[in-house]
């Protein structure tokens, strides 16, 4: 009778895991075409900005409002191997002078919460050749931080600046 019970309890645990991955890999917003090939993946480690800004209905209370990414791109996951900047754009510029620039396509939430969402953009190469040259495609996935959460964004502060913290992959696709 007890083996039963776990077996049973089991099997609806696993379900339950499948359905909530179900869920979540089912948003197929942020995938790039069957034809895309992917050139590189980079990794980020960086900052969002936020600005302090007047809210809409009370001139007490205010809001964050993202400006702008300033983030690192390494080669490597160790973050040890730098080949470029990420910054206002959105643009992403290598060592080689290259430059792609970004135009938001989708965005999903992340699944980690605190976490800036996941993104696709089109890929607007500048006339450099290398390493962002023929990109099309721009995704970026496994987001940790970015989030303000609990700052508070009052009149004393209105103009003021945030950066919050955090790191993502950014896999560029021909």
């Amino acid at each position: 009778m007890v083996s039963r019970f776990v077996a049973v309890c089991g099997g609806l645990t696993l379900l339950l895991a499948n359905v909530a991955g179900a869920a979540f890999a089912a948003d197929q917003s942020i995938n790039v075409s069957d034809s895309a090939h992917l050139s590189r993946e980079l990794y980020a480690r960086g900052v969002q900005i936020y600005r302090c800004a007047a809210g809409a209905n009370d001139n007490a209370v205010g809001v964050w409002v993202f400006q702008a990414p300033e983030a690192s791109l390494f080669s490597d996951r160790a973050l040890t191997t730098l080949v470029g900047e990420h910054f206002d754009g959105p643009s992403w510029q290598g060592i080689d002078g290259s430059e792609v620039r970004g135009q938001l396509l989708a965005s999903r939430a992340a699944p980690q919460a605190g976490a800036i969402p996941w993104l696709l953009l089109s890929g607007h190469p500048t006339q450099n050749a290398g390493m962002f040259s023929q990109i099309a495609w721009v995704q970026r996935i496994d987001t940790r931080g970015g989030v303000v959460g609990a700052a508070v964004c009052d009149k004393p502060r209105f103009g003021a600046t945030l950066k919050v913290p955090y790191t993502a992959t950014y896999r560029f696709y021909r």
